[in-house]
């Protein structure tokens, strides 16, 4: 994403203005969103206790609720 900005790509309006930038956002929260289920999984189901695991979780916890709270809530 920071490269196609830095080529002068500028955002549109909505999440379809410009799928240049958009495109690479939602593989990346896509991302985001499947290591945080499965970093869940494997804590709950696998009874996974490394720390670097349940750091992972928490950060991605996060990111994800600010990714829905981003497309839930219009500015």
């Amino acid at each position: 994403m920071v490269a196609v900005v830095a080529s002068g790509q500028r955002g549109g309006q909505s999440i379809s203005g410009n799928w240049w930038i958009s495109g690479p956002a939602l593989v990346a929260g896509v991302g985001a969103v499947g290591s945080f289920l499965t970093g869940l999984v494997a804590v709950l189901l696998r009874r996974e206790r490394s720390r670097l695991v349940l750091a992972a979780v928490i950060v991605e916890g996060f990111v994800t609720v600010f990714l829905i709270g981003e497309l839930a809530v219009p500015h």
